[in-house]
């Protein structure tokens, strides 16, 4: 066995190992579980989303650019609007213009992440649980000023209109000749 030189040595879920992908996380960060807080509901999250399926070592299924991630609501009072359903490519998928909806001010609500690239036998057969992390934990702003509360979304005041309470439900027409 001496004198043997591996070039491009890799398996299906990344270099010199073989694995599968347990759960979902999100890019350059060393927490597991998904948090996003101040998000507007019915506004457009403003930060792009880059999450990855990653192995039990932690390492991103670099190697899978078949499988998909979606986000998808948990219950009938949530939604999720924008594109939800992304391409893994090198094992991330990446969401630029998620729009998550429940009622202004409510925390903590859960909002499913789940991927085919994770085989949930799997993790039942190593693991004894059917997921490790499958969710993101979405706490939402009161509408604030400049917006208006209508039916759960915060929607900006039409021009010529404004709102300068937090969670206001009517915009007031600005004054003629107002500058």
């Amino acid at each position: 066995m001496s004198g043997l030189v591996f070039t491009n040595n890799s398996a299906q879920y990344g270099a010199d190992i073989a694995s599968y992908a347990i759960k979902v996380v999100r890019h350059n960060s060393s927490n597991d579980q998904v948090v996003l807080s101040g998000v507007g509901s019915g506004v457009q999250y403003d930060e792009v989303l880059i999450l990855q399926a990653v192995d039990h070592d932690g390492n991103v299924m670099v190697l899978d650019d078949t499988s998909q991630i979606s986000i998808t609501p948990t219950t009938s009072q949530q939604t999720v609007l924008g594109s939800g359903v992304k391409k893994l490519t090198n094992g991330q998928a990446t969401f630029d213009n998620l729009v998550f909806v429940s009622h202004p001010g409510d925390e903590h609500i859960q909002f499913r992440l789940s991927s085919k690239a994770i085989d949930s036998t799997k993790i039942q057969l190593q693991y004894g649980v059917t997921s490790l992390q499958d969710s993101i934990d979405v706490s939402f702003r009161w509408c604030q000023p400049g917006e208006m509360h209508v039916s759960n979304t915060c929607i900006e005041c039409p021009s010529g209109s404004y709102s300068v309470k937090w969670n206001s439900t009517v915009c007031e027409n600005c004054m003629d000749n107002a500058a």
